[in-house]
């Protein structure tokens, strides 16, 4: 890691009492509180907080990109209120910053999800020849908030070429990434370009939200460092959100702790990686836990029956609810896995306790063809995940994790191979009888169009027997720390880790046998990662369900697998 820079003391961004309200089905919801900020030019300042805590809709406040009430849209519509000063908004009063995204001496966004902020049908080399003709005027006039346009300076070709190129070279990729298109890159990749995007109009401040959850340690790594040296060499300040609290205390000369839409607590002089002097130096006990919870800490272990139960690891509890540990996770204590069945399978259920192995995989290869030859994903893996208990599968970005796991689940089809699933061979149509995902990406596998309640509702009915879907819902919310009032509620509305809890009780709902979860920690903060991996132990010991869990963290591995496999070179 790169030294911190030295920070100017001249204010970039004065925020002072920032308060934003929800409104949504005839009732109103603070989501921000009174928030305070301060940001100096050429300062790193880190946000963190919980999953929810109002991180991402804190900057969204501050520039101005939520959807504003009026009289024609007073539902799921937001009221923003808030004094902003500093020399990025020329030392004038505001209460938003919109007009200064994209421009040049403006704000640069790096978005959590590269490849979502991309666009498919546009090459690398046209998006920031966009941005860069878009914004390629100055953000402040004689009149810095005038409503009429500014005036643009029309970059010629050549012009526009060299600065593409520039924009990739910072990012350390080569120029010629400027013909590709986004499916052709990687996760590291595409974040790269991403930040090309955010740099191209060379801007004052950057706000990264969340940009290297997706990312292994190693990318990750190569992230943090250029978003250092790029705000060293150009003068920029950034606000950094970001989960990882570690990651934070070693770029940033500030961090700032939100807490249900507040800080409470912003920590200076931050000790180079020193963590227990850091949880020494914090003042909330809320600070501490967030520091604690990061490192993933086993807590204790459970009270029913500990001596054949796995420590669950350290949490700092959301609104302090907490799961039953001792009551059974259905009202009438029946197994979950022995009641619900694929139609057509229900008067010939399995015994699972004949079986060894829920899954055996034999001599597996994946091969894609293309243009430019075949590419061996995945060759000749053998592999037996046991019944009944808690496989990871551990390796780094590109060896082939995702790729097995959408084998397993039925997603993709392998080139050679057999894949055995409670003793029978199978093919993808089979297997997905028993066998259900979860992805990193929960979007993906919620409909954004349809409540909480029909996507569970869709699950169970579609699937299985629909009798006993009602039965187990609300058990099922309290045993996921997840209020009632979220069945009403749409995904786009929920936190990272609800969503993930919602993933994974639709494949409940489901009634799988076999749960693969893949990477699904991965874009968590530490929190909701330990409440994630404590619910899968959960559902293992309570209900006997094989979990394959994929991951490239290591520090979760210990106390929490049976067994653990390693990808390595494609298998």
């Amino acid at each position: 890691m790169t030294q911190k820079p030295k920070q100017s003391k001249q204010p970039l961004l004065t925020l002072q009492n920032l308060n934003t309200t929800l409104y949504a089905n005839n009732s109103t919801t603070k989501l921000l509180q009174n928030v305070d900020l301060q940001l100096n030019e050429n300062e790193i300042m880190a946000l963190v907080g919980l999953s929810g805590s109002g991180k991402t809709m804190l900057w969204k406040s501050m520039v101005g990109v939520l959807q504003h009430k009026t009289t024609k849209q007073p539902n799921n519509s937001f009221i923003t209120e808030a004094t902003m000063d500093g020399s990025i908004t020329n030392n004038t009063q505001t209460q938003s910053l919109n007009k200064l995204l994209g421009q040049k001496n403006g704000i640069g966004i790096i978005f959590q999800e590269p490849h979502a902020s991309l666009d498919p049908l546009m090459t690398i080399g046209e998006q920031i020849s966009e941005v860069l003709k878009l914004h390629s005027s100055e953000p402040h006039s004689s009149k810095p908030h005038s409503s009429k346009p500014h005036r643009r300076k029309k970059l010629t070709k050549q012009e526009l070429t060299n600065k593409v190129h520039d924009a990739l070279t910072q990012v350390e990729l080569n120029p010629n990434y400027n013909n590709r298109y986004p499916h052709q890159l990687s996760g590291g990749e595409a974040q790269r370009v991403a930040i090309a995007l955010a740099i191209a109009n060379k801007p004052k401040l950057i706000i990264a939200d969340e940009p290297t959850s997706n990312l292994d340690e190693t990318n990750q790594t190569l992230i943090i460092n250029m978003l250092q040296k790029l705000c060293q060499q150009n003068s920029t300040s950034l606000i950094l959100i970001t989960h990882n609290i570690a990651m934070a205390a070693s770029v940033a000369q500030k961090i700032a702790i939100l807490q249900n839409g507040t800080i409470i607590e912003t920590i200076n002089n931050i000790p180079n990686n020193n963590m227990d002097k850091l949880i020494a130096n914090a003042k909330q006990k809320h600070t501490k836990n967030l520091l604690i919870a990061n490192q993933f800490q086993p807590k204790h272990k459970t009270t029913h029956n500990a001596d054949n139960k796995k420590a669950r690891f350290f949490t700092v509890l959301e609104n302090n609810t907490q799961t039953n540990t001792n009551n059974p996770l259905t009202p009438k204590g029946e197994n979950i896995t022995q009641t619900m069945w694929v139609k057509g399978a229900t008067n010939q259920q399995i015994n699972l306790n004949k079986c060894t192995n829920a899954i055996e995989i034999k001599n597996l290869t994946k091969i894609y063809n293309n243009r430019k030859g075949n590419a061996t994903a995945l060759k000749n893996i053998n592999l037996n995940i046991p019944a009944g208990k808690i496989t990871t599968l551990v390796g780094q970005s590109g060896r082939g994790k995702s790729t097995l796991a959408n084998i397993l689940a039925g997603l993709e089809t392998p080139s050679e191979g057999t894949i055995t699933v409670w003793g029978e061979k199978t093919n993808p149509t089979q297997r997905y009888k028993h066998i259900r995902i979860v992805t990193q990406y929960p979007n993906t596998m919620l409909n954004p169009k349809m409540t909480i309640k029909n996507i569970l509702r869709n699950s169970a009915t579609n699937n299985y027997n629909p009798a006993i879907h009602p039965y187990h819902v609300k058990y099922l919310m309290n045993e996921f720390i997840l209020p009632t009032n979220t069945l009403n509620k749409y995904p786009h509305q929920l936190s990272g880790g609800q969503k993930q809890r919602i993933a994974i009780m639709t494949a409940l709902m489901g009634g799988a046998t076999i749960l693969i979860a893949d990477e699904i920690t991965s874009a968590l903060d530490a929190n909701a990662a330990a409440t994630i991996l404590n619910m899968l132990l959960d559902i293992n010991e309570r209900m006997g369900t094989t979990i394959l869990l994929t991951t490239h963290n290591t520090a979760i591995i210990k106390g929490f697998a049976d067994h653990t496999a390693t990808l390595d070179s494609h298998g």
